[in-house]
């Protein structure tokens, strides 16, 4: 790269459109993610065979599922850099507040709360993949297996029939996602985590939708409104769907039998 390449884009980061621009097309990337992930998770209403096959596709697919880590965990860096690099830029242009109260007019609070609900989601990742994928939250659900059928979850009683699977091969024991899944949710205090962070998700997304979306010139002239009912849909559908799941599992509607 030329030294006068390297200035053009030292100066367009240090701009407040560099990062925007980061941002947007980060979000591309982190929206279809979400998208995607509350699909698949949506096929635990199909039965342990139907959600079991899906878990075991991607753990299996190693050629495809490393790769979208790596892609998903740099947009989300560059995500969170872009973010923090254009709110050192707006407090640079205005090192002083406003002399009076500001009117934001048709500003959603949304719009308003992106940074906090950004810091809260950036945080609840972290639960997450500790809980689901690390399995260092709730370690007796990660290492639920296909034998443990038997209704309600008891960590004493089935502690023997964990200790004889884990015994077994990979080959012969496929995980049971499905019991994990429910077993996870049944946990009052974990239902109410993910669905606090389902709600921040949504109000982040209501606004970021919409900005990404604007950022990637879409919602120009008659395209406003078509961004703004976008960023209503997608939120309201993402948060549906994943509140739907502790939801269901704390009414009994899905259970391990």
């Amino acid at each position: 790269m030329s030294e006068s390449s390297e200035g053009r884009l030292r100066r367009l980061w240090n701009s407040s459109i560099g990062p925007k621009i980061v941002m947007g097309l980060t979000g591309v990337i982190l929206v279809g993610f979400v998208l995607v992930h509350m699909l698949g998770n949506l096929q635990i209403y199909l039965g342990r065979e139907v959600f079991n096959g899906y878990a075991h596709f991607l753990q299996s697919a190693v050629e495809l599922l490393w790769p979208a880590r790596i892609v998903l965990l740099t947009s989300a860096l560059l995500h969170v850099a872009a973010a923090v690099r254009l709110t050192i830029v707006n407090q640079r242009a205005r090192p002083h507040g406003y002399a009076t109260p500001r009117k934001y007019g048709r500003t959603s609070y949304a719009a308003l709360f992106m940074r906090g609900s950004g810091v809260l989601l950036l945080a609840f990742i972290v639960f997450h993949i500790l809980h689901f994928t690390v399995g260092a939250i709730q370690h007796e659900s990660w290492d639920v297996w296909e034998v443990l059928k038997n209704g309600v979850w008891q960590p004493e009683a089935n502690q023997k029939l964990i200790e004889a699977a884990a015994q077994k091969s990979h080959e012969l024991v496929r995980h049971d996602a499905y019991s994990m899944f429910i077993v996870g949710f049944q946990n009052p205090l974990v239902a109410a985590a993910y669905v606090v962070a389902t709600l921040m998700l949504g109000s982040h997304l209501r606004h970021g939708v919409s900005s990404m979306l604007n950022t990637l010139g879409v919602g120009k002239g008659p395209g406003r409104d078509l961004v703004e009912r976008a960023g209503v849909s997608v939120a309201a559908l993402v948060t549906l769907g994943n509140l739907s799941f502790p939801i269901a599992v704390q009414a009994g509607l899905l259970t391990l039998k």
